[in-house]
């Protein structure tokens, strides 16, 4: 498990790494599709896809945890109904 800190700092890793990448790789995929561009416009798109990468992250760790949280409640009630069954069933005996 990690800390929050940790946690922080992978992400930071992580969107340094993928920004460094997807920079680079703009040198060299832009010119094989024909689209001419300069070191300043490919640093501008990248930080806006970059952007757009951090936010679509976020929606979907926030859904997944939202999920995760509806699933452990939905299950939390169902044991505890099926105790209480079986509680009202061990009091007819």
């Amino acid at each position: 498990m990690q800390t929050k800190k940790q946690s922080f700092i992978e992400s930071l890793t992580n969107t340094f790494v993928g920004f460094a990448i997807s920079f680079a790789a703009t040198f060299l995929i832009f010119p094989l599709v024909g689209v001419e561009s300069s070191g300043a416009k490919n640093f501008v798109i990248t930080v806006f896809f970059t952007v757009v990468s951090i936010v679509r992250s976020y929606v979907i760790r926030r859904f997944f945890n939202k999920k995760h949280t509806d699933y452990k409640k939905i299950r939390t009630e169902y044991i505890d109904l099926m105790i209480e069954r079986e509680l009202n069933n061990s009091k007819r005996f």
